[in-house]
């Protein structure tokens, strides 16, 4: 329904429901390689170690942690009100903020190669309190 409650017909449901839809992941891109991402584990912890051996190791796998990606801080946009202190590096180097935050990118020729190597990534965290309200 159409915010005037008129019927809208979709265009898009027959490819989807057929099984011909078209993604950009499986787009045969000459020369594209896969990113994967290591999140965190914990929703607040500094972190002492990050074990990137195993997975450099593998062959066509790159790995770069916060170290090695040299980018400002990542905040709100510049507006009245918002608070200018919540800014974080994209790639958690010492302490890590939530459940998800980045701490490593993995670049791989495949997806699947990817995941086996952000598996063989090893952190190690010291827990720190958490604010949950």
């Amino acid at each position: 329904m159409s915010i005037l409650g008129t019927r809208v017909l979709r265009t898009e449901d027959p490819r989807f429901l057929r099984g011909t839809g078209r993604y950009v992941e499986n787009l045969p891109l000459e020369g594209a390689v896969s990113v994967t991402f290591v999140r965190s584990l914990l929703a607040h912890a500094r972190v002492s170690r990050i074990d990137t051996t195993a997975a450099e190791a593998l062959p066509n796998v790159q790995v770069l942690t916060g170290a090695d990606i040299e980018i400002g801080p990542f905040g709100p946009p510049p507006l009245p009100g918002l608070e200018m202190r919540m800014a974080r590096p994209l790639v958690a180097t010492d302490v890590v903020r939530f459940v998800g935050d980045i701490l490593a990118v993995l670049i791989s020729e495949d997806r699947a190669t990817g995941a086996d190597a952000a598996e063989l990534v090893s952190v190690a965290y010291e827990p720190l309190p958490v604010v949950v309200d």
